[in-house]
């Protein structure tokens, strides 16, 4: 079956190499980025209606050089997003405004690695947002008070993918969503946090820099990024979430890559670390975003670097990272030693009392704010009142539902060969195979 759906990409991968073949002008390049990013807002589906931020903070302590405030705020009426903002210690505002995104991991926020890159972020002069996505962090969306974990499995992709097939079943995309929360985050910073609306940036690693890719297409407010272990590869068939496939986009001749393109010229960081991806890979996916730079006239506006390390925000990596948005925000040029200091607590960076939304804030999730969303879909097919009307009805159901299966076309011959036999009690069973 794996290798069905290879063939199958492999005619629509090579459409595209096609098509992106004959782009070779800055209007016919501008024209693609308007398509992807088209495309990409269709397949999402509609995104949360905007409401009030109801920013609340709850606490704040100073360390060596930046401040760090425990914080919520609704990106959905009633759904509160919890969040940590550090912010650069003595410096005039405004700041440059980075949103960080977690990668898939189960502390969120509180992840040694997102902790240590917004204290370097910041003592270099930025204010920096890290939020808990959903089913991470102190937001999960399936958790049982008395299991004290969540029902549905154990690890943040578990949650996603039970609340990302939910939503699918109802026209909704997980995704959308997500980056939802994230563009109300950088709202957040603006508001809240004094960051400049000329210098917003956003990173991510691993499933994170998958949320950042799509940001990069889709938030035209950002002006620099920063993507760690991403998908990297032009003709990948998607990644292990939900809410990193995007439906269609391959027969419509879009590749996870093709993301970044909306977001050129703008300055972009593609980080690698060799132990996860192949240094091989991103070289190939900067040439192909070369192209689209140097149409646009700033080949030089996206780099890449290379750390011989486990995934995510290792130290080389985020020296990297800061390095790079203090260029490209025109931040004083200076040496900014990452402090030695253990990452704190989960505890101390907790907007909580219990470490959990749902029993603590009384705040709905995602997936109760979506299970309301539901009781106003249509309501269930009627009742037939007869043989006639049932099976009109079973037409119905069969020609409405087929469509969505998708099924390949059956070949003519089945090809079918039985490979032995055996003979015993009565019985026989034969072993055969079909295509």
């Amino acid at each position: 079956v794996e290798r069905y759906i290879e063939h199958v990409a492999r005619d629509h991968f090579a459409r595209r190499r096609e098509k992106l073949g004959s782009i070779s002008t800055p209007e016919q390049a501008q024209s693609r980025q308007l398509e992807i990013r088209s495309r990409c807002r269709d397949i999402l589906g509609p995104a949360p209606e905007h409401t009030a931020l109801n920013i609340k903070p709850i606490s704040s302590f100073e360390r060596d050089g930046y401040n760090v405030e425990t914080l919520t705020y609704e990106s959905i009426r009633g759904a509160r997003v919890t969040a940590n903002l550090y912010l650069p210690e003595s410096r005039p505002r405004p700041h440059p405004g980075i949103l960080c995104v977690p990668g898939p991991w189960t502390e969120g926020k509180a992840h040694a690695d997102m902790q240590r890159l917004g204290q370097v972020l910041a003592r270099r002069g930025m204010a920096v947002l890290i939020i808990d996505l959903c089913g991470q962090g102190e937001r999960l969306e399936f958790y049982d008070s008395t299991l004290r974990r969540s029902w549905v499995g154990k690890s943040v992709q578990d949650e996603q993918t039970h609340l990302g097939n939910l939503l699918l079943l109802t026209g909704h995309h997980l995704a959308s969503w997500m980056i939802h929360d994230l563009s109300r985050g950088l709202d957040v910073l603006l508001e809240h946090g004094g960051a400049d609306p000329k210098r917003l940036g956003v990173t991510g690693a691993q499933s994170g820099a998958a949320l950042a890719r799509l940001m990069c297409c889709l938030e035209p407010r950002l002006s620099a990024a920063a993507l760690v272990a991403d998908t990297l590869d032009a003709e990948s068939l998607g990644g292990p979430g939900v809410e990193q496939n995007l439906i269609d986009s391959i027969p419509h001749g879009i590749s996870a890559l093709d993301l970044l393109v909306p977001f050129a010229p703008k300055p972009l960081l593609l980080a690698n670390v060799s132990l996860d991806r192949n240094p091989a890979k991103v070289e190939g996916a900067l040439a192909e975003l070369r192209h689209w730079y140097a149409l646009a006239g700033r080949v030089e506006a996206v780099s890449a670097t290379n750390a011989e390390e486990q995934p995510g925000f290792v130290k080389e990596i985020r020296a990297r990272t800061s390095e790079h948005f203090a260029r490209v925000f025109q931040l004083p040029e200076e040496r900014v030693r990452e402090p030695q200091t253990p990452p704190e607590p989960a505890e101390i960076l907790f907007c909580t009392e219990t470490g959990q939304v749902s029993n603590s804030l009384n705040a709905a999730s995602l997936f109760s704010h979506h299970k309301k969303t539901s009781a106003a879909l249509p309501p269930s097919l009627p009742v037939p009142r007869g043989a006639s009307e049932a099976a009109d009805l079973q037409d119905e159901i069969r020609t409405t539902f087929r469509p969505h299966l998708r099924l390949p076309k059956a070949s003519g011959d089945m090809g079918s060969q039985v490979e032995s036999h055996s003979h015993d009690f009565g019985y026989m069973v034969e072993k055969a195979g079909c295509c």
